[in-house]
């Protein structure tokens, strides 16, 4: 396992309240839950990005296959 870096942080009261109320109940450490969220937050970001680009790749496919079309139809005629 790589060694951990300690940064410091800014975070509203609630966060806070939340963050040791769930580190109390789980027996997690606080950093570790911050940890997960980020980690989690970068997953997101990730499928986000992926299914974009699989939106973008649809539309050029549709494309590529209407421009196609006439061509195909000529060819089964």
């Amino acid at each position: 396992m790589a060694p951990k870096t300690k940064i410091t942080v800014s975070l509203d009261p609630e966060i806070v309240g939340t963050l040791g109320r769930v580190s109390r109940k789980t027996g997690t450490p606080r950093s570790r839950l911050v940890g997960d969220a980020l980690r989690l937050w970068q997953r997101v970001q990730l499928e986000e990005a992926l299914k974009e680009g699989y939106r973008a790749m649809a539309k050029a496919d549709r494309a590529t296959a209407e421009r196609q079309l006439p061509a195909a139809r000529e060819v089964l005629e």
